[in-house]
């Protein structure tokens, strides 16, 4: 890596540590910190040049941890009941923070879709997930972006909303 590199990526995480308010109990974890930042900044790269323009790849609030890190913080264990005996397993989420599935449609573009949600460790991302999903779906429908509150959603209004508009959603899909 060359000098004029390392000082811009190191630019780039002075910038990251006032913008994201970040502090490391030494001179040893800093330096550790850094060197995932860097490891972020080649995978936002790598990223960016596969999808040759489809998105937007940055520097988040998470490019100075580790993909272990971040897979034990963010991306929980689950349980799991097995059809066949009954019985619960702890499993990891297979879940790829590297790797996208891509479409010619660029929801974003068309305003059906509300800012990402920061949802912290809570453990709940398929709450937002489902919310995020049906305020996307409603504004395919009517034309209007809304957001819904995760906390405030009842189970069973929950429910009866994913019913109709997976019904809703599913049939938009068919007739793109």
């Amino acid at each position: 890596m060359s000098i004029t590199q390392l000082n811009r990526d190191q630019d780039k995480f002075d910038k990251f540590i006032q913008i994201y308010n970040k502090s490391y109990t030494n001179e040893t974890e800093h330096n550790i910190r850094f060197e995932h930042f860097k490891k972020s900044l080649k995978t936002i790269q790598l990223l960016s040049q596969k999808c040759n323009g489809c998105t937007n790849y940055g520097i988040t609030e998470f490019a100075d941890l580790s993909t272990e890190e971040f897979t034990k913080i963010y991306l929980n264990s689950v349980t799991l009941r097995s059809p066949r005996t009954g019985t619960f397993s702890m499993a990891r989420s297979r879940r790829s923070i590297t790797t996208a599935t891509l479409s010619n449609i660029d929801w974003r573009d068309k305003g059906v879709v509300t800012s990402v949600r920061n949802q912290k460790n809570c453990g709940a991302c398929w709450a937002v997930s489902v919310v995020e999903l049906i305020e996307s779906v409603y504004a395919i429908k009517t034309g209007l972006l809304q957001t819904f509150s995760v906390q405030e959603t009842k189970m069973q209004l929950l429910l009866d909303i994913i019913k109709l508009y997976l019904c809703i959603f599913l049939h938009i899909l068919e007739q793109i």
